[in-house]
């Protein structure tokens, strides 16, 4: 098999990580979001807020006036795909995410 077809199997068969990330800015708010990857969840994000198109205003308007360099942003927590279905597992994240939610009650969701 050559190297481009063993690779594009082991992408496929890649367990994802799914979970929990945050944005937070030193002097402001902070924003919290979950998904199946939160990785990409997060350069989907700040792509979005570099052009000034995020759907979250109060993070837009936070960006815009304070910089990414004011922001940290990190996932926070992260589950595994197991044997189970993606179902399954996005109930898992779910209750995750809630989990954190109750923790960071000052927290908006992203």
């Amino acid at each position: 098999m050559d190297r481009k077809k063993e690779l594009l199997m082991e992408y496929k068969q890649r367990k994802r990580e799914m979970g929990v990330f945050l944005f937070e800015c030193a002097e402001g708010g902070r924003y919290i979001g979950r998904a199946d990857d939160p990785k990409g969840a997060i350069n989907k994000n700040v792509f979005q807020l570099k052009m000034g198109s995020h759907p979250n205003k109060r993070l837009q308007k936070e960006w815009s006036d304070r910089g990414g360099a004011a922001f940290s942003v990190r996932v926070l927590d992260s589950l595994e795909y197991d044997e189970e279905t993606k179902a399954e597992c996005a109930e898992e994240l779910a209750m995750l995410f809630d989990d954190w939610i109750q923790k960071m009650k000052d927290a908006e969701v992203v």
